[in-house]
């Protein structure tokens, strides 16, 4: 998808010359909400003022963290679609993640209207990944736990750790 699209991805014109302006600005030394209109939250302006910083004012820099942000969140859409469906299913919803959001002409992912939404997204996604994982270690936790109980290591043992049961 990122190869079709390549340098297609909108007009920086018309469509973020905000999310080219505000890191420019916050970069030289401007403060947000005060002297630089914002009416999202500070991540993303600020990420990419330090990108600014550390590489240089460019639209490529933006494009990169775009890029970025759009694999890590077609990494995660598979990843999440994974823990419920099978390969084929999950391989189909993220390639319709991946070609009707991330790397479409417009409105994408790569030069989008506002990267606060993008990097919220990103954020949201890594937030639903950790709650599943802790989910699942915590099931993982209880099933070993009561296998050991049933094999009858639970209730004369030292601890009701699992842990302390596997490794005993």
């Amino acid at each position: 998808g990122l190869a079709v699209s390549w340098q297609r991805w909108g007009n920086p014109l018309v469509d973020c010359g905000r999310e080219m302006n505000q890191p420019l600005r916050l970069a030289e030394g401007e403060m947000l909400y005060s002297e630089v209109r914002h009416i999202y939250g500070p991540l993303s302006p600020y990420i990419n003022a330090t990108l600014y910083k550390i590489f240089g004012p460019s639209l490529g820099v933006l494009y990169a963290d775009g890029i970025l942000t759009a694999l890590v969140i077609v990494a995660l859409v598979y990843w999440l679609s994974r823990q419920v469906m099978g390969r084929a299913p999950s391989l189909a919803a993220t390639l319709s993640v991946t070609w009707l959001c991330a790397f479409k002409q417009a409105g994408n992912y790569v030069l989008p209207y506002s990267y606060s939404a993008l990097h919220g997204c990103a954020l949201g996604l890594v937030s639903l990944a950790l709650l599943v994982r802790f989910v699942k270690a915590r099931d993982e936790r209880e099933t070993l736990g009561s296998s050991n109980e049933k094999h009858g290591q639970g209730s004369g043992s030292r601890s009701g750790d699992p842990t302390v049961h596997v490794c005993a």
